[in-house]
């Protein structure tokens, strides 16, 4: 369903790190969403979506509007946007990340104690 969408839009009053905007960029969509919590860790504002503040309904109307107005902007966005998500929020990505963190804590010589 992502694939064939314009755009993705959150607007949302609080997020972790949003990991409805991450599938949505990893489709290529552009992102339209509130800047609450983790959402500015995800999305780039003028590159890879837009970023707007949480209960101002004009400035989002006002941003979809521009996606649905030009869609070379549109496609800009969505690719910028899948680089990203591919770059910064994959599995691959994870798993590397977490391979560092355990290499850290070994060489370091600490016990880790939850």
């Amino acid at each position: 369903m992502l694939a064939i969408t314009d755009m993705f839009v959150l607007p949302s009053l609080w997020e972790g790190l949003p990991t409805a905007i991450i599938e949505a960029m990893a489709a290529g969509c552009p992102v339209v969403a509130t800047a609450v919590a983790g959402t500015p860790e995800v999305v780039i504002d003028g590159e890879t979506g837009f970023l707007v503040n949480p209960r101002d309904p004009k400035a989002l109307a006002q941003k979809i509007r521009l996606l649905l107005q030009d869609q070379a902007l549109c496609k800009k966005m969505g690719e910028a946007g899948a680089k990203r998500a591919r770059e910064h929020f994959s599995l691959e990505r994870m798993v590397q990340e977490y391979e560092a963190l355990y290499k850290q804590l070994a060489l370091s010589g600490r016990n880790y104690t939850p």
